[in-house]
């Protein structure tokens, strides 16, 4: 619940500084095509993840922006086929971050090349461990690590379009299993793929 009050908040926020200042606010949704990743405390783990993000830029130097904001990690992780008794856990994370987007190079009149390098790092989470029956068998109590974020593509007017990588590497404080209660349960994931984005 927290997190999306936390979302909310931002989101007012990011809105209303966008309209009384030249700050500017940018959506991103990327669309994951490969990943792999590492679950610790699962066995053969599956991974499923869905990501988005929202930041307020702010002009530092001619095509130059900090970019400063949130984003909101959401993933499931079980474990793989022939694991018994098997666990599934539930993640969230929301994540603070912190960047810079550069846009200095036109490749076409209107169309510019946009690089956005930005790293976050989790003020918030959840996590939830639940056995083949779905009884929860533990809770996750604290949220660490840090994330990166790359993309590059063109930028037209208020859009953009291009190729992303993502690396997460979480750990969810006290979420175990009772096959293994002294191993926590963390993320270490790797993602590419393309993104979209709207300026307002």
């Amino acid at each position: 619940m927290m997190k999306w009050i936390y979302t909310g908040l931002l989101l007012l926020f990011l809105l209303q500084a966008s309209y009384a200042t030249a700050v500017q606010v940018k959506l991103t949704i990327p669309i994951i095509i490969g990943s792999v990743h590492e679950v610790e405390g699962l066995e053969n783990s599956t991974l499923a993840t869905s990501n988005f993000g929202l930041k307020f830029l702010i002009p530092v130097a001619p095509d130059t922006l900090w970019g400063l904001g949130a984003s909101l990690f959401n993933a499931r992780a079980g474990d793989g086929e022939g694991v018994s008794p098997g666990y599934e856990s539930t993640l969230s994370a929301f994540m603070f971050q912190a960047g810079v987007d550069y846009s200095g190079i036109e490749i076409f009149q209107g169309y510019r090349l946009v690089v956005d390098l930005t790293v976050e790092f989790p003020i918030n989470g959840e996590g939830r461990v639940e056995d083949s029956n779905g009884d929860k068998v533990s809770e996750a109590k604290s949220i660490s690590g840090t994330g990166l974020y790359l993309g590059t593509g063109v930028r037209w007017g208020s859009i953009e379009g291009g190729l992303f990588y993502k690396q997460n590497d979480l750990s969810y404080g006290d979420l175990t299993t009772p096959r293994d209660p002294n191993k926590e349960i963390a993320i270490h994931s790797s993602a590419y793929g393309i993104f979209l984005a709207y300026l307002f």
